[in-house]
C-alpha cells in the first residue's frame, strides 16, 4: 500500500498445517488458529518469540481484569451494531410513510386536476378530505 505498510491476506483453511517445517510463518498462522496445536506446541521449544507469546496469551486468558474488559468491548461492540441496525430499520421505514404520503399527495393532485370527486379521492389515496382539501388550496 505505500513503502512503510504491506498488508498480507492469509486464509488459514487454506494453510496445511503439516507443509514446511521450517517455515516460521505458517509456525505464527498456526499459533493465531490454535495456540495449543501439537505444531506449535513443538515449536515452542525452539522459538523463544512464539513461547513468549504464548505464555502472554496464558496470562491475558487468565486475568480476570482482561476477561471483564474483552467481554465489555464485546457488549459494547453488540449494543452499537444493534442500535445502528433500529435507526437504519427506523429511518427506511420513515422514508417509506413519507414516499408513500408524497405519492399519495401526488395522485391527488392528478385526480383533482382532472376535477375527481373528493370522496372518490379520498378512497383512492386514503387522505383525509382537510388533507385533500389543503392540497387543493396549495
Amino acid at each position: 500500500m505505500t513503502e512503510k505498510l504491506e498488508i498480507h491476506i492469509i486464509e488459514i483453511p487454506k494453510i496445511d498445517g503439516n507443509s514446511d517445517e521450517d517455515d516460521e510463518l505458517i509456525d505464527w498462522i498456526m499459533f493465531l488458529d490454535n495456540p495449543h496445536n501439537e505444531r506449535v506446541k513443538r515449536k515452542m521449544k525452539e522459538n523463544n518469540e512464539l513461547r513468549e507469546a504464548n505464555e502472554k496469551l496464558e496470562g491475558l486468558s487468565n486475568d480476570e481484569r482482561m476477561i471483564r474488559l474483552a467481554e465489555l468491548r464485546e457488549k459494547a461492540i453488540y449494543e452499537e451494531n444493534t442500535a445502528i441496525n433500529h435507526a437504519m430499520k427506523k429511518g427506511i421505514q420513515q422514508g417509506i410513510q413519507q414516499g408513500v404520503k408524497e405519492n399519495k399527495e401526488e395522485i391527488a393532485i392528478k385526480l383533482l386536476k382532472e376535477n375527481v370527486d373528493i370522496e372518490l379521492i379520498c378512497k383512492v389515496t386514503s387522505l383525509t378530505k382537510e388533507e385533500i382539501e389543503k392540497i387543493r388550496n396549495e
